[in-house]
């Protein structure tokens, strides 16, 4: 994929410091904590000039995590 792809930017939600954010490099993600749900709008930019960029809306949902210390 990095033959083809020159950066993608990742729009997090406004109440993030800094939301917008610029991978360069695979794995081409980003970790972050919070709550809650929202839309996050990924943009792919092409290394090809004459290709445009491709964006796309992603829900980011809450993931469960739960850890049992005894047995149930």
């Amino acid at each position: 994929m990095s033959a083809y792809v020159k950066k993608i930017q990742f729009k997090l939600h406004e109440s993030y410091g800094n939301p917008l954010r610029v991978v360069t490099k695979p794995p081409y993600e980003i970790t972050e904590t919070g709550w809650g749900e929202f839309e996050i709008i990924i943009k792919i930019f092409f290394i090809d000039p004459n290709e445009r960029p491709v964006s796309n809306i992603s829900l980011c949902k809450q993931k469960r995590e739960h850890l049992v210390s005894e047995p149930l």
